[in-house]
């Protein structure tokens, strides 16, 4: 009988030291790893369209993809240095570097879409709208069917952009230059408000003194 309970003691020992072993492994899974890289470039930026898709961008054009199991090497139109990746989806996505370099993917292949510049940073809000910032504090926005130059409260280098709405959004860069975009949103235009409400005004103003003449001419007429 003592055996069984010494016995019995054991395993739930044993049984314990299981659960907290394995409490102890799950904790510490929980965390940043180290995963193999196909590439020893300097790896710049990174952006993923979801767990299983995603790019990252760095020196000499080198251009890297994840396919939910492991990186690999991307062919690339350039040879230059790719600072920054921002995907719209897995079918369209922009990169952005030196020497006036811009990529964008369209779901087979990167193509060079060349740009005077140095780029550091690009943002996209869709497939129609985007942004991208760098040197000199140069500014460009993508309409959907080109990158046209914006205008730009600074000669500073922007390092970063981000925008949270089409009509909100931030830019950094140098010596501490923080730069904000606001666009007033489409819609119904404040000025018209404004003149049907002048334009009441003054209709109910004209209508007074109307009632007030017509008022006191009868008052002239009774007496």
């Amino acid at each position: 009988m003592m055996k069984s309970s010494c016995l019995k003691a054991v395993l739930s020992v044993f049984v314990v030291s299981l659960c907290i072993t394995s409490l102890i492994v799950d904790v510490q899974a929980a965390g940043w790893s180290k995963v193999a890289s196909p590439t020893l470039a300097f790896l710049e930026s990174v952006d993923m369209v979801n767990s299983t898709e995603g790019w990252a961008v760095g020196a000499d054009g080198t251009i890297i993809r994840w396919d939910g199991t492991s990186w690999a090497n991307v062919t690339s139109p350039t040879a230059a240095t790719l600072r920054s990746v921002d995907m719209v989806s897995s079918a369209d996505g922009w990169a952005v570097g030196d020497d006036g370099t811009i990529l964008r993917w369209d779901g087979t292949k990167w193509s060079n879409v060349t740009i005077s510049g140095m780029w550091e940073s690009v943002d996209m809000l869709s497939s129609t709208d985007g942004w991208a910032v760098g040197l000199s504090g140069a500014i460009i926005r993508w309409n959907g069917t080109g990158w046209n130059n914006a205008s730009s409260p600074t000669t500073a280098w922007l390092n970063s952009v981000d925008m949270v709405s089409p009509t909100d959004g931030w830019i950094v860069g140098a010596d501490g230059t923080i730069i904000h975009w606001q666009e007033e949103a489409p819609g119904f235009p404040i000025e018209i408000p404004i003149i049907i409400i002048g334009a009441v005004a003054v209709v109910v103003v004209v209508w007074f003194f109307r009632k007030k003449t017509v008022f006191n001419n009868q008052l002239l007429l009774v007496s």
